[in-house]
């Protein structure tokens, strides 16, 4: 199956999937009295207007720099990524606190039948849009989408946790553990928030690392200064200073070339020809990569 090349066309399949699973999961949750699929249903919610919003942001992040925005709009995507990550945070939060209180109350009865069908459902369908989105990120190198694909890997898990937690509740009913049953969903829940827990928080602090500029990793910033001496080795510079960051799908580089007083160029063209050196030896680090290389012979201009 070939991925899909269009960004727009997987983030609207995306939100029409999580709109149609936030209504099954509502509808199911009515129909059972389930904590566990409430909560997936609101996560599915969250992704519907997370998506309507993705989809705006997918084409700002494409635009060229105007009177507004002098460097662009790629910041909008590690904001809304980030924002997306504080909501799924604050949805488990409150429901850890919900599933804790009825855990203490003596557990919530539920429909293990209906809750085991809707669970089966929920596993196939979120692993079928995890891996097209994976595809889709791939195929157009778009962080939203990555991040798009996690989540619905993330819920796969949780409905997959689901399916099994249900599937054990409906095989002890009528036994002598038959008790056991109405603590099951709160347990669930309880279960899949510890689960989920690291997914957002992992998403927030990579995002806000980037709102924040934070530089990318050691081994991405030691492979960027390895392969910019190799372009620069032999041109006799005194010194360099190389800043870097990354702001959604676009990877800046900022070059400070010092030079020495015996430094000469006839021509702009030869210092352009250094920038070329440099952009073929960095070029296929990253898709979206922005080079600035600036020369000087004092050193008080490096910063």
């Amino acid at each position: 199956m070939t991925p899909m090349k269009d960004e727009s066309t997987a983030l609207k399949i995306s939100a029409g999937a999580n709109l149609f699973f936030g209504l099954l999961g509502i509808g199911f949750a009515l129909l059972t009295q389930s904590g566990a699929i409430l909560l997936d249903g609101f996560f599915s919610f969250i992704g519907f207007g997370i998506g309507l919003l993705t989809l705006k942001v997918s084409g700002l992040v494409e635009r060229p720099d105007d009177e507004w925005f002098h460097f662009g709009y790629a910041y909008f995507e590690p904001f809304l990524n980030a924002a997306r990550g504080l909501i799924l945070l604050a949805v488990t939060g409150y429901a850890l606190v919900a599933a804790v209180i009825s855990l203490l109350h003596g557990g919530r009865e539920i429909v293990p039948g209906w809750a085991l069908a809707y669970a089966v459902i929920a596993v196939v369908g979120c692993f079928a849009l995890a891996w097209i989105q994976r595809r889709a990120a791939r195929a157009n190198e778009s962080p939203l989408l990555d991040v798009d694909a996690k989540a619905w890997l993330m819920d796969g898990v949780l409905s997959l946790v689901v399916a099994g937690a249900f599937l054990g509740a409906l095989l002890v009913q009528g036994t002598r553990w038959d008790p056991v049953v109405d603590y099951v969903d709160p347990a669930l829940v309880v279960l899949l928030v510890l689960l989920v827990l690291p997914v957002p928080l992992k998403i927030i602090r990579d995002n806000l690392g980037e709102l924040l500029r934070v530089a990318p990793e050691p081994e991405v910033q030691a492979e960027v200064k390895h392969r910019f001496a190799q372009a620069v080795e032999g041109q006799g510079f005194r010194d360099t200073r190389l800043r870097m960051i990354a702001a959604g799908r676009y990877f800046y580089l900022l070059n400070h070339i010092r030079v020495g007083s015996s430094f000469r160029v006839k021509r702009v063209g030869e210092l352009d020809a250094i920038r070329a050196d440099i952009h073929a030896a960095l070029g296929d680090l990253h898709p979206r990569l922005v080079i600035d290389t600036l020369f000087t012979e004092d050193e008080s201009w490096m910063g």
